[in-house]
């Protein structure tokens, strides 16, 4: 359950629960550390940061699981540099590792037309294909065959939400694919990466719509 690169991680201080969260995203891994971006927070300035980063501080970090749920662990900072600007934090033992069971985000099922731009081997590709479910933190994406991604891949997909007719165009990594199934069909699910919490509430508020349309269709199929 360790993060993948590219991913975001939340930073925060349990001697100091005031100096707030910190974002970094994972950019590469060693044989004892995670290898981060500077962690940046909107309240704090270059300077705090390198002040609040110092070596052996324990911090506790959290990002999400292929499912949507928090994930955290406690760990210790191993070194902050500039050149190169990146910051080092220990590996967490296994047992260390802890899952909330609870999603942050609600994920409802939808069939909604969706375009993927891959970069695999430097050449951009476009796929229209088929979205399976949608949430505030990902989304899934129904692989028909000879269409296929990798754990890991970065992708842009862009759709529209039909309750407003409101245009996504967000930057996604796959973190799971399924086995195909007879009709050699698999899905994919990727999370949201670098998305501007206004195109997050976006979706969040579709959720609740789609969620709404859900609970109606089974009332009316319950009383037929």
């Amino acid at each position: 359950m360790l993060p993948i690169i590219g991913q975001v991680l939340r930073i925060s201080f349990p001697d100091r629960p005031g100096d707030g969260e910190y974002k970094a995203t994972v950019i590469a891994f060693d044989v004892e550390a995670i290898i981060t971006t500077i962690p940046m927070s909107k309240t704090s300035s270059a300077q705090t940061t390198a002040f609040s980063f110092v070596r052996e501080r324990p911090i506790v970090v959290r990002y999400h699981g292929p499912d949507g749920a928090i994930v955290f662990f406690p760990t210790r900072i191993k070194t902050l540099s500039v050149d190169p600007p990146q910051l080092e934090i220990y590996l967490a033992k296994p047992e260390d590792i802890h899952r909330e069971q609870r999603r942050q985000y609600v994920r409802v099922p939808v069939s909604l037309p969706i375009r993927i731009e891959t970069y695999a081997h430097g050449a951009a590709k476009l796929y229209d294909l088929e979205m399976r479910d949608l949430s505030g933190g990902g989304l899934s994406i129904l692989l028909p065959p000879k269409i296929s991604l990798s754990v890991g891949e970065d992708l842009r997909a862009r759709f529209t939400l039909p309750n407003r007719n409101i245009f996504i165009d967000v930057k996604c990594q796959v973190v799971r694919i399924s086995d195909r199934n007879e009709f050699n069909y698999a899905v994919a699910s990727a999370q949201f990466i670098d998305i501007t919490e206004v195109i997050r509430q976006k979706i969040i508020q579709y959720t609740f719509v789609r969620q709404r349309e859900l609970l109606i269709l089974k009332q009316d199929i319950s009383r037929s």
